[in-house]
């Protein structure tokens, strides 16, 4: 968790003016699940966060990318604004948001440093939420995808009803690649994917994390913070699209390397060749069926 803060601190300290928290941060960390599960009773979860307490619980089976999850909740917490309606009533937080940045940060990638402690990598490819997106695509399932307007409206306030429709899974997922998307997409002018470099929207995006953390979020808002009209979103969600087929489409062409994607003229295959062509990163259209 101590890693984690420095992760935060590191990417937004400055930008955002967060400071290192010197309030104690209570974790309740059970023996096992089964003890967690007499706490946490009926909640259908391995761990969570409690807003109302500012309680982390946790337990000795949970991996480091559960407890990145729920500790991201809790940071962000931390930092954000108890002055507003949002503090007062935590049904109003923004549910995409909190869970999409949960799922950002909970799905980085250790390694054991010589020293000791860990090294973290954020950023990274999360091939079950990838996974999720793809099995909701296609002939009657795309129905449970949810497009830009609706996924930047939720709020926790929502929860009962995505969970009712079985759409869980799908809104982690979309969340997820939602700021995948805005910290990596660009195309060059001839819309070849420009890998390794800050995305397009990566700035304001940003801007729309302060935003959060002050108690603002919803379509409105997140359309201001981001300088989008109704006809930029709609561009951008045609981009979030042809970017997740393009990203389909390098993980079948195994263009992927430490969960990053490799551009064409880096990848090499296991026999020492170079076999990819310019066009394997030509950004594509999508498959009108294999979306909301």
């Amino acid at each position: 968790l101590k890693a984690l803060e420095e992760i935060l601190l590191h990417e937004y300290g400055e930008a955002l003016g967060l400071k290192p928290i010197e309030e104690p941060v209570p974790v309740l960390m059970f023996r096992n699940y089964d003890m967690y599960k007499k706490y946490s009773g009926n909640l259908l979860a391995f761990a969570h966060f409690e807003p109302t307490t500012g309680r982390l619980a946790v337990h000795d089976s949970c991996d480091h990318t559960t407890i990145l999850h729920e500790g991201t909740h809790q940071l962000m917490w931390a930092w954000t604004d108890r002055k507003g309606e949002m503090a007062a009533n935590p049904a109003l937080r923004s549910y995409w948001f909190q869970e999409g940045i949960a799922e950002w940060y909970g799905g980085a990638h250790r390694e054991s440093k010589a020293g000791g402690g860990y090294e973290y990598q954020i950023g990274l490819l999360h091939d079950g939420r990838i996974q999720s997106i793809r099995e909701s695509q296609g002939e009657g399932r795309s129905k449970l995808l949810f497009n830009l307007r609706e996924l930047l409206n939720l709020r926790y306030a929502d929860r009962p009803r995505v969970e009712k429709t079985f759409r869980v899974g799908q809104m982690y997922a979309q969340a997820w690649f939602l700021i995948y998307f805005m910290n990596h997409f660009d195309v060059d002018a001839e819309g070849y994917v420009v890998i390794g470099k800050p995305g397009r929207y990566a700035a304001k995006w940003t801007k729309y994390v302060k935003a959060e953390l002050t108690g603002e979020t919803g379509l409105d808002a997140f359309m201001r913070i981001m300088e989008l009209d109704d006809a930029a979103l709609d561009r951008m969600e045609d981009e979030y699209w042809r970017y997740f087929t393009w990203i389909r489409r390098k993980i079948n062409f195994g263009h992927i390397q430490e969960k990053r994607v490799v551009a064409w003229n880096d990848f090499v295959n296991k026999k020492g060749e170079k076999t990819g062509e310019r066009a394997d990163d030509l950004l594509p259209e999508y498959d009108k069926v294999d979306v909301p």
